[in-house]
């Protein structure tokens, strides 16, 4: 697998925001509920390819005060399973490191049961909320040290 910066709005990665816009409004329909704002401009973000073909995306915004938060994380159901997700959160986690992030945080919701037990594994722990999510009662908020 390899990781190619991108802009959200590029050919490979426009579908793959989409089916990640679709799945969380599938969990949360009520808009007040998802919070999707990001631009590649606030740090980076990477679409993965298994043998060339997109298959996940994921972003990193930098606080530019010690944190960083993972945004827009998503695997398409054919390539799930293989480890993609974990290889992108580690991926993005190394470039938090390489911005001078000690913490790195993320946001999800308890619904999205399969993204919960990744974070998990990647070392994240429940974290108060912060930020947009305070006022957001379906917000499960993560955090790590680096």
């Amino acid at each position: 697998m390899t990781f190619v910066p991108s802009a959200l709005t590029d050919a490979d990665a426009s579908p793959l925001i989409a089916a990640l816009n679709a799945h969380a409004s599938a969990a949360y329909p009520n808009p007040a509920d998802n919070h999707w704002t990001f631009s590649h401009e606030e740090g980076l973000f990477v679409v993965a390819y298994v043998d060339g073909v997109p298959a996940g995306c994921g972003g990193l915004r930098d606080f530019g005060d010690g944190r960083a938060e993972l945004k827009r994380m998503y695997v398409d159901p054919a390539f799930r399973g293989r480890g993609l997700g974990f290889a992108l959160v580690e991926h993005l986690t190394q470039h938090a490191r390489t911005l001078g992030a000690s913490r790195l945080l993320l946001e999800t919701g308890a619904r999205l049961e399969a993204a919960v037990r990744l974070y998990e594994r990647c070392g994240f722990r429940e974290v108060e909320r912060y930020g947009e999510y305070l006022d957001s009662p379906q917000s499960l908020c993560m955090g790590k040290d680096l």
